[in-house]
């Protein structure tokens, strides 16, 4: 199982490499906690709770987005 933490902040930005290694992989679930493009979102960079300052609308609830997902031989 691959769990990744996506968000609109530089320190959660998944690498190349691993966005080609989860093409081989199932997505079993994901966990939306913002519209990470939308436009409205503004956070403080430095912000570990992931709350933006603006944008709210956009929001479900405090975190990063999460994706888990499994090898397809597992399933």
């Amino acid at each position: 199982m691959i769990v990744v933490l996506r968000c609109a902040l530089e320190y959660c930005e998944v690498p190349a490499a691993m966005n080609s290694v989860l093409a081989a992989y199932v997505p079993l679930t994901f966990f939306v906690a913002a519209r990470a493009n939308d436009p409205s979102l503004v956070y403080d960079r430095d912000d570990a709770f992931y709350i933006p300052l603006s944008g709210f609308g956009a929001v479900t609830r405090p975190g990063p987005n999460v994706e888990i997902y499994s090898r397809s031989d597992l399933r």
